[in-house]
């Protein structure tokens, strides 16, 4: 049903597709007073989209499983990638960095340009709205290089 790999700086093939391979990762997060909690995620790699997301109480593969299964689930969780980004504020309650991280991953997924998609967002790229937003990016460049040759005295 599902392959499981082991992490690589980088595989040994490029994705072509959504849903070609999906990556999970754990990103350790204190709450003050309740402990430490744990976020998990399921990221769509050629998008970079965050499918699915948990904050958990362990570090275990029933949790990711669970996590997993949301993908296919409705009511789906939108999530972002929390790698490096997420801003670690102290939380004292699990419900406010669950609040928290819900505007996070709307924002990572739907607003953030991600530099290795040629900077458009994860939910265009796994939409794919990526090839329209190169063409329309490529007519403006194209008429502003034309603009910029006529203001400054260049002939086509």
């Amino acid at each position: 049903m599902f392959a499981i790999r082991t992490a690589a700086n980088e595989y040994p093939h490029k994705m072509t597709r959504i849903n070609e391979y999906w990556q999970t990762d754990f990103t350790y997060i204190k709450i003050i007073g309740w402990g430490w909690y744990y976020l998990t995620t399921i990221l769509d790699d050629y998008s970079r989209k965050v499918l699915a997301w948990k904050l958990c109480t362990q570090m275990t593969a029933e949790e990711v499983t669970l996590t997993l299964n949301m993908v296919f689930s409705e009511p789906k969780k939108g999530a972002a990638q929390v790698e490096n980004l997420f801003p670690l504020d102290s939380y004292n309650l699990p419900q406010a960095l669950e609040i928290r991280l819900t505007g996070w991953v709307d924002y990572y997924n739907n607003r953030r340009y991600h530099e290795s998609l040629r900077y458009i967002t994860p939910g265009d790229k796994y939409a794919g709205r990526d090839k329209q937003i190169f063409r329309e990016r490529k007519k403006v460049k194209e008429i502003t290089i034309r603009l910029r040759r006529r203001l400054n005295g260049f002939t086509l």
